[in-house]
């Protein structure tokens, strides 16, 4: 079972020798939820967010995505999974010219935002729809898969 669809990422960037502000900012990208919930008790079974630039490299590298392109939905024992609607407006994110998105209007319009976070929140990803709507149907998604 599968659900696809575009997103955006909050992305970020530490301070460096050059730049000595941290930058952050929301980049759009094609994700596609394979939920192995289906297939319980097969090898292999579990259920993966894989994160691509493009629809169309989707299309290509569908089989070959690395590890840091995807996350891993598997609960394990001493871990749990969380997927969570956040505010934008507390997190005083700011896009690549360093302008606040507190607002949570963009450019493209408004984002609405959710997180994603698992291994006991050492692995967590800020993701955004363009609609409370949309929202909801991939956090609904991703809890029925992990």
């Amino acid at each position: 079972l599968e659900f696809h669809g575009f997103l955006h990422r909050r992305m970020s960037r530490e301070p460096s020798r050059l730049n000595k502000k941290p930058s952050c900012w929301w980049s759009r990208r094609y994700y596609i939820l394979v939920n192995a919930n289906g297939k319980q008790g097969e090898a292999g079974s579990v259920s993966v967010l894989h994160e691509y630039d493009t629809q169309e490299q989707a299309q290509r590298k569908r089989y070959s995505a690395n590890k840091k392109n995807r996350l891993r939905l598997e609960p394990l024992l001493d871990d749990s999974i969380t997927v969570k609607e956040i505010s934008l407006e507390q997190d005083g994110a700011n896009d690549q010219e360093g302008n606040s998105t507190k607002d949570e209007d963009t450019s493209e319009g408004k984002y609405y935002a959710f997180e994603i976070s698992t291994l006991d929140g050492r692995i967590t990803w800020q993701l955004a729809a363009t609609s409370p709507e949309e929202r909801k149907v991939w956090i609904d998604r991703i809890i029925q898969a992990a």
